[in-house]
């Protein structure tokens, strides 16, 4: 089963939280290191590059897109990565890519208004810490 360590040092108060960041920086990646992500414009989409450290593990279940479909229109993701069940994890963690991770997401822009599309990942560390969710916005230059 898979533990937060961000709840806990929450429920334990300003004591418990003031030592938890020394505590998971000696330890654990920060997460832009753990899950760095580049971005590729081309002209059918864009290409989501993960350079996954060792040790760590993106979640297919918690990769996702949003974006308005008035303002986009989004195609079948490509994914290219190697990818690893664990039966006993929970449902939105028993499958992850460990290593290189590469999703080229067939995206066309309808109107030249509005936001940009904002990719969702989440990962955690093999050995037990879970990162909370981050979000990238896909700015089309």
């Amino acid at each position: 089963m898979r533990w937060l360590l961000v709840p806990l040092a929450l429920l334990g108060g300003p004591a418990a939280a003031a030592t938890w960041p020394a505590a998971v920086n000696a330890d654990f990646l920060p997460v832009e290191q753990a899950f760095p992500v580049h971005l590729e414009w081309r002209a059918q989409g864009v290409l989501v590059s993960f350079a996954t450290a060792p040790g760590y593990a993106l979640y297919k279940q918690r990769l996702r897109l949003d974006y308005s479909p008035r303002q986009w229109r989004m195609g079948e993701w490509q994914v290219a990565g190697r990818l690893e069940a664990d039966d006993d994890a929970e449902p939105d963690f028993r499958e992850r890519y460990t290593g290189p991770l590469a999703v080229f997401i067939p995206l066309v822009r309808l109107q030249h208004d509005g936001p940009g599309p904002v990719l969702t990942f989440q990962g955690c560390s093999l050995r037990g810490l879970c990162y909370p969710p981050q979000r990238t916005v896909l700015r089309r230059p």
